[in-house]
């Protein structure tokens, strides 16, 4: 199961996903970000797994500026196989 939420923290919004991001959810986020005003973050601190699509997505979210926070040291060495650059 996947929850997207969203919060005002300062001068920035923080997207909060919980659960697994597989290839289902990923145009919910892509859709939620491309709502959202920068800067951005993506909170990843109750993401369980990530599909090869979800890690895609969000290394291309990175790569367009997307702040990441919170990823296990599972979830940062998925990002790290599908291309994620520290």
């Amino acid at each position: 199961m996947l929850r997207i939420s969203i919060r005002k923290e300062q001068n920035k919004t923080i997207i909060q996903i919980d659960g697994v991001l597989r290839s289902e959810g990923v145009a919910q986020l892509e859709k939620v970000v491309s709502k959202e005003k920068r800067p951005l973050v993506l909170d990843l601190s109750n993401v369980h797994h990530l599909d090869p699509s979800g890690a895609v997505a969000i290394v291309t979210l990175t790569k367009v500026g997307v702040e990441l926070i919170g990823a296990s040291h599972y979830i940062e060495l998925l990002l790290i196989e599908f291309g994620l650059t520290q």
